[in-house]
């Protein structure tokens, strides 16, 4: 055990060995021994006295980051990544904080591990915009190397049966966005239609997204089938008939699924009866077609004569 040398005690001083003047540190102390051997470049003494201070202060957000970057100094990225989920959960305030100094090492690092803390922090939060960002920054291998993982968990997902849990959905997003950003956007169509299927509360953030690739992936019916969805969950659902009929156009239209929805909803679009007439005259049921848009005649001739009475009244003073 080492002992501080007796040549610069008084005399008649009890030696005191390191342990116990640990108890005479406190938080400043222990930064301040961080930053002398971190500035004498002795990296494993000022990891160790920071893992000393983690220990003793687990809550002090100032020595878990220099734990943390030290342990990123040392090549350490499993510990480092230990230590920043630890972190986030201890200090939720400081949680941006936290990502952007993760991002900032990963892109000099380009770190796997370092990168997947930074994706599943940004992917759970449903940050469709920051996670796009990310993506855009990373090495095209990085890219590809993913899509092959996320592509493999996926089917794992799906041959067991678990594709109504968060992870299932968390990786359908996050796969939809790796094809996003290779521009495979037919790949990208069937992962986010699984992801806002699983989580119909983000119906905005994931419309937006479908809407920003429409802009280049044109003349596709299931692009038109997911933004009407997305329409119909946020309560619009004249917006959603016109994605619907448009979808009609292209090939091989949702049919099953679009009448589904068009009879099963609450609030009905204004012209649902002939949407539903159109689909099922394509399904080959005509007698079926035909009753849906003989009543969708009849309701807009109902429509057309209240107007005209209503007009005809608005000829006369309100008290005639």
């Amino acid at each position: 055990m080492e002992h501080i040398s007796h040549k610069f005690m008084a005399p008649g001083i009890i030696s005191i060995n390191r342990k116990e003047l640990t108890l005479f540190l406190n938080e400043e102390k222990i930064l301040n021994r961080i930053y002398q051997d971190r500035s004498r470049g002795d990296l494993e003494r000022a990891r160790r006295n920071a893992q000393r201070g983690h220990e003793k202060w687990p809550d002090n957000f100032d020595i878990s980051m220099e734990l943390t970057q030290l342990c990123l100094d040392l090549s350490d990225y499993h510990g480092a990544v230990k230590l920043l989920k630890s972190t986030v959960m201890k200090n939720p305030g400081k949680k941006m904080e936290i990502l952007q100094f993760s991002q900032e090492t990963f892109y000099q690092t380009s770190n796997p591990f370092l990168g997947s803390f930074i994706l599943e922090a940004l992917i759970r939060n449903k940050d469709l915009e920051r996670t796009s960002d990310f993506l855009g920054r990373a090495s095209e291998e990085y890219i590809t190397d993913l899509v092959t993982r996320s592509k493999t968990k996926s089917k794992g997902f799906i041959d067991t049966g678990n594709t109504n849990t968060p992870q299932f959905t968390d990786n359908e997003l996050l796969l939809g966005l790796l094809f996003i950003e290779k521009r495979q956007f037919e790949d990208a169509l069937s992962p986010m239609l699984n992801t806002l299927n699983n989580s119909p509360e983000h119906a905005k953030i994931i419309g937006g997204a479908m809407l920003n690739i429409q802009r280049e992936f044109t003349r596709s019916a299931l692009m038109e089938y997911i933004l009407g969805l997305a329409s119909m969950l946020l309560g619009h659902p004249d917006k959603a008939e016109k994605r619907f009929f448009k979808s009609l156009e292209f090939e091989n239209p949702q049919f099953e699924k679009i009448l589904d929805l068009v009879q099963k909803t609450d609030k009905k679009s204004e012209n649902h009866l002939l949407l539903g007439g159109e689909i099922l005259f394509r399904l080959g049921r005509e007698k079926d077609g035909a009753e849906s848009v003989k009543q969708y005649l009849m309701e807009e001739n109902e429509w057309e004569q209240e107007t005209e009475g209503n007009k005809i009244k608005q000829l006369f003073p309100g008290h005639i």
